[in-house]
């Protein structure tokens, strides 16, 4: 179908997964074969440049930092409260005595 060609060109998928997204009932109209194929015309004349790949890394690197800084940015924050919590509750039992 014409939409679909578009949704390829528009996409290009690299995967069959992302083929399958993009064709309907992909895999009841075409063989194994034939979406490889597809995939094949996709990368040869839309190759990923080493460029995209090196800046996807990075991009990914970089997200992980950021889950990691958010991680330890929870955890001192827990420290905190526990030591607040702890200093409350040893002024409560000063004040007690």
């Amino acid at each position: 179908m014409k939409i679909e060609k578009l949704e390829i060109l528009n996409r290009l998928p690299r995967t069959i997964v992302s083929l399958f997204s993009v064709i309907e009932e992909c895999d009841q109209r075409f063989s194994d074969e034939q979406c490889n194929n597809m995939l094949d015309l996709v990368q040869r004349y839309f190759p990923i440049s080493q460029e995209a790949v090196e800046d996807d890394a990075m991009e990914v690197e970089q997200e992980e930092e950021e889950e990691e800084e958010e991680v330890v940015a929870e955890q001192f924050e827990m420290e905190e409260l526990e030591h607040e919590t702890f200093a409350k509750a040893d002024d409560a039992e000063e004040q007690e005595e």
